[in-house]
């Protein structure tokens, strides 16, 4: 199966937000994305009175959209998650919801509040998470980038985030490195591994890993022991200039795909 997980920045518009969701999720559909995964807030932006101005019901305009093109598609939809009001109640839901390939609600999840609670004996509040999350950045900062990809399969079971032990546990067991992102080893092509496209509004990239370290890639930037230059990346895919030599010893560009088809 392949998954596309979306980043988009909402705005306070909802009309806006709808459309540039609708954009990219065809985009991944028409990549051939079975699963596509919205982020969180992704039909709401800014403060939070904005987002209480277009927060709405799961019958209203973001979901209804969200219903709709997962049928129209034939792909399965997590709409990361909307302001829903839920008549009776003051305070805004931020929920998330699975839509099917026929375009009916397969779940609905609310986030629950986590802070203030106690895990195991122990308490922690907003103070506690704030100083987790500086412990964290402290204790990664040479070793993991801004995207740090935890590894999703925990057989030992839930581990509380805010102590040392459950920070140790949360760490990346593939993560890149601020060196590695400068220098990428010089090696060749095929010991190298796709992992997957980065794209924003006006930036692209790609994640490939080798030898178990995962690595940044932009245009631009050189891969491989002959030095081809990254031209274009693709959903699947990116786009190499190299300089190969001819028959009468003639240096020339070449342009190559890189996987090739068929090897993602």
């Amino acid at each position: 199966m392949r998954v596309a997980a979306i980043q988009l920045t909402a705005t306070p518009d909802l009309a806006t937000n709808i459309a540039k969701a609708d954009a990219v999720v065809r985009e991944a559909a028409a990549a051939g994305a079975e699963l596509v995964l919205l982020p969180e807030w992704w039909a709401a932006g800014g403060t939070a009175a904005q987002k209480s101005a277009v927060a709405q019901s799961l019958d209203g305009e973001a979901i209804s959209w969200a219903a709709a093109i997962a049928g129209e598609l034939q792909i399965d939809l997590i709409a990361g998650s909307v302001a829903e009001t839920i008549e009776g109640e003051e305070k805004l839901h931020n929920t998330s919801v699975h839509l099917g390939p026929d375009g009916q609600r397969k779940a609905v999840y609310r986030k629950i509040h986590l802070f203030d609670k106690e895990l195991e004996g122990a308490s922690f509040d907003r103070k506690d998470a704030a100083q987790a999350l500086k412990r964290f950045a402290a204790s990664s900062a040479k070793t993991t980038s801004s995207t740090a990809l935890l590894d999703a399969h925990r057989p030992e079971g839930l581990f509380n985030p805010f102590d040392a032990a459950g920070l140790s546990q949360g760490l990346p067991t593939l993560v890149p490195t601020t060196s590695a992102q400068a220098r990428l080893p010089n090696i060749e092509l095929s010991q190298w591994q796709w992992v997957g496209a980065l794209r924003t509004a006006d930036k692209s990239g790609a994640l490939i890993a080798h030898d178990g370290q995962l690595y940044t890639l932009r245009p631009g930037q050189a891969l491989g022991a002959n030095g081809g230059e990254v031209t274009e990346v693709g959903t699947d895919h990116l786009w190499l200039r190299q300089w190969v030599a001819d028959s009468q010893g003639q240096w020339q560009a070449q342009a190559s795909r890189w996987p090739l088809k068929g090897a993602p």
